[in-house]
Order: C-alpha cells, then structure tokens, then sequence
C-alpha cells in the first residue's frame, strides 16, 4: 500500500501541472502534494525552525526535490525513507502519523 502513495508522490512532483493521461486530473503540488506532506512531515520538517529535524524543509518546493527524484522513486531519498522498517522510517513511528488509505491509493 504506501508503494502507492509513493509512487503518486514521485508521479507527482515529476508532474505538478501536467495531467498524468488526458482522462486524468491534473495534479498540482499545492493541491494535491502540499496537504499530505503537511499533515505528516511538517512538523519537524516544515517551517518552525525550533522544530526542524534533518535541515530538511518539505514546505518548500525546490527543497522537497533535493530528496525526491521524479520519475525515480528507486533514487529518491523520501521514498527510502518512508519505505524504512528500521530506525530511518519516515514519519516516525513515535509521531503517530499514518498513511491513510486515501493517501496511499
């Protein structure tokens, strides 16, 4: 399951504003990114520098590139990390921060 949500992120941020198939929304990162990274990383990887972890912003959009590599979710550090099962998992395990199903699918 979070293969896919993976897989849409990179999908995703290869394509803010070109629509996956003619027959396919178009995706934004504003839109359709930016919430699922607010809800689950932001708060210790977002704007409050009291809380940043990492020295990694995912609000900001050329800074959540330098970890993901669109087109190649093998080459993308975000992917990697949310993929981990050992202590670099992202989002902590201890932040109680989920995948949804919605996210994933």
């Amino acid at each position: 399951m979070r293969l896919l949500y993976l897989s849409y992120l990179t999908v995703a941020f290869s394509a803010f504003t070109t629509p996956l198939k003619s027959e396919s929304p178009e995706l934004l990162f504003d839109r359709d990114i930016r919430p699922i990274l607010a809800d689950k990383c932001y708060f210790c990887h977002g704007p409050d520098a009291e809380h940043q972890e990492g020295d990694l912003r995912l609000d900001l959009e050329d800074h959540a590139m330098a970890v993901i590599k669109p087109g190649d979710p093998n080459a993308s550090e975000l992917i990697a990390r949310i993929m981990a099962t050992d202590d670099s998992q992202m989002p902590p395990k201890d932040a109680k921060k989920e995948l949804t199903d919605d996210e994933i699918s």
